[in-house]
């Protein structure tokens, strides 16, 4: 058994808790007493998390919010499945109606993995988040983790009580985010067997990998993020899209990106050259959107090599042998380059928009011209195995 009262607020640390989580395989369904945890599906769930992030007690999980908003979460949780290997589920009752969500949850500022869980209203008091917690963390421990705790606002009294109520033991506060948190520590007792090997990737209705001459566009890894998060952070390169952000908020875009995967079966790929990440390009296709868009960004170190028209050039081949009909870019009046490449592509200026990062020039392109892409894909992509940039 881990002693509790030898670990403080930062537990085993971070990369202790990386080092266990490059292991750790969750399943995708547990059933328990009354309750039943399953992956997170757009059509059947998503209604039960607009209602969620609707209600003001969502403050603790940064809402409350619109749909777009409980999209984007949706989409970041079932992300971490397709990155590591485990993740967040909806909670479910014997009657399959939605309840909430619980998950295991490691962004990139936590030391620890910890368990996050959130109910609808009308499932408030009647022990099912104590039961889920309990059913999660007696499943992560037969899975191998090597700790667990819950960071928990010290206003959100219900939590506290449902940590407390599944026998977690409060250990001390830590900042997190510029916010204080308490950190309840569950219990590790059995220690199971760490499964290994790689994750289990979903469905999806476009390729999940494709190569061209020079590229390879693959899913979302660990080990792209510290080339992805030095892109978000670059001034310069996110000035046409909404600005900078930090590490957290990196993790978290990138969660979201590679879990529209999961919920769509359509998303942005990370495009390689050589083994290097170079930039990301795909379909941008999430709640709020005005309609669905081929987006394309090349990152520092790497533009002027044409990188961005051939890799985009590849995802239109792929959709319109798919029989796709309508697919715009959305590009600020001031990005030269998107609009060089906008023209390449073939594309037609299509009116303005005004987005939520801002003014934009609307192209539409044309599905129907012949493509002469030099195209490799594949219809189950390659194994993703889980773990962290050293």
């Amino acid at each position: 058994m881990i002693s509790l009262a030898d670990m403080g607020p930062e537990g085993i640390g971070r990369a202790a808790s990386e080092a266990a989580a490059a292991d750790l395989r969750m399943p995708r369904e547990i059933v328990g007493a009354g309750i039943r945890l399953a992956p997170i599906d757009e059509a059947a769930h998503r209604r039960g998390f607009e209602a969620y992030f609707a209600d003001p007690e969502s403050r603790f999980t940064a809402g409350p919010g619109d749909s777009a908003l409980a999209w984007k979460r949706m989409a970041m949780w079932a992300g971490q499945w397709r990155l590591l290997g485990f993740g967040h589920y909806a909670i479910l009752d014997d009657m399959d109606r939605f309840c909430g969500h619980i998950g295991v949850w490691f962004p990139i500022e936590k030391p620890e993995i910890e368990l996050v869980y959130g109910l609808v209203p009308e499932a408030r008091g009647k022990g099912i988040a104590r039961r889920a917690v309990t059913l999660v963390r007696d499943v992560a421990d037969a899975c191998g983790i090597a700790s667990l705790v819950s960071y928990i606002a010290p206003a959100n009294t219900a939590s506290q009580h449902v940590a407390a109520a599944a026998g977690a033991v409060q250990r001390g506060n830590i900042m997190l985010r510029g916010v204080e948190h308490q950190v309840w520590r569950h219990t590790i007792e059995r220690r199971g067997e760490r499964a290994g090997g790689p994750i289990m990737v979903d469905s999806a209705a476009m390729p999940l990998s494709i190569s061209t001459e020079r590229l390879s566009l693959v899913q979302w890894r660990p080990d792209h993020f510290e080339v992805y998060a030095a892109h978000e952070a670059d001034a310069d390169a996110q000035q046409y899209v909404g600005g900078p952000e930090d590490r957290s908020e990196a993790w978290r875009i990138m969660s979201a990106k590679a879990g529209q995967w999961a919920l769509r079966g359509t998303g942005m790929y990370a495009v390689e050259h050589d083994g290097d990440l170079v930039g990301h390009v795909g379909l941008y296709d999430v709640a709020g959107w005005p309609e669905r868009e081929l987006g394309w960004h090349t990152y520092r170190g790497h533009t002027g090599n044409g990188y961005a028209r051939e890799a985009a050039a590849a995802v239109l081949a792929v959709c319109a042998e798919q029989g796709m009909d309508r697919l715009v870019s959305h590009i600020h009046p001031d990005n030269a380059a998107s609009h060089a490449v906008a023209r390449a592509l073939g594309a037609a200026a299509d009116g303005d928009m005004m987005l939520p990062v801002g003014q934009a020039k609307r192209v539409r392109h044309d599905l129907s011209a012949p493509r002469n892409a030099v195209l490799d894909r594949s219809s189950s992509g390659p194994a993703l195995s889980a773990g962290f940039a050293a």
